[in-house]
Order: C-alpha cells, then structure tokens, then sequence
C-alpha cells in the first residue's frame, strides 16, 4: 500500500505507508508520546526491510538477538545519517553483543 505523506508524493513518487509508520513508531519514537489513529499491529513487519537485506547478504541472525540487531542497525544508520554498507550490515549481525557493549546504557539485549 502506498500513500502521500503531508501531500508529499504527489508529484515526487508515493510514500510506503509501511515505512512511514515505522519510522514513525520505531525511528522517532513518537508511537508513545503521540498516538493518532487505529492501532496497528507491525509485529510482523520487522522481518521485512532489514530482514530482507541481511536474507539477501546470506546472513543469519542468532535467535534471540533479532531485536538487539534491529537497534545496533537503527543507532548507526541514525549516528553515521546514511544507509549502512553491506560489510556493518555483516559485522552488526555477526557480532551484535559485542558491538552493543560500545553503546553502554542504549541498547537492550
């Protein structure tokens, strides 16, 4: 499903109405401060985007460490202001307790 963002996408290209709203609910943390409309279960939507990417890069994630990835993947992507190459894609993933200990009190996990 696409949609216009602030009648943004109109003549620009659609918005992903997904992407919009996890980037709103998990990228800007709003979700708690700020409900407006429905809710909307994402539980599944995680597997999507990142998941596809690393699945692509033939990387696995250990079980159990799915939402520490999520977050190391979030925290550089937001210090480094672009897209991760596909080699921190590969560290993050292989290594995401070890990396995690560089962000003392940031992440969970």
């Amino acid at each position: 499903m696409n949609t216009c963002v602030n009648g943004i996408g109109e003549r620009a290209g659609n918005a992903d109405l997904l992407s919009c709203i996890l980037a709103f609910r998990y990228g800007f943390a709003v979700a708690d401060r700020a409900p407006a409309g429905d809710p909307v279960d994402l539980s599944w939507a995680r597997r999507f985007g990142l998941w596809a990417v690393l699945d692509g890069l033939g990387l696995a994630v250990a079980p159990g460490d799915e939402d520490l990835v999520f977050s190391l993947v979030q925290l550089c992507a937001a210090a480094t202001g672009k897209p991760l190459t596909d080699d921190e894609l590969r560290l993050i993933a292989g290594y995401p307790r070890q990396l995690a200990l560089l962000f003392p009190g940031l992440l969970t996990g």
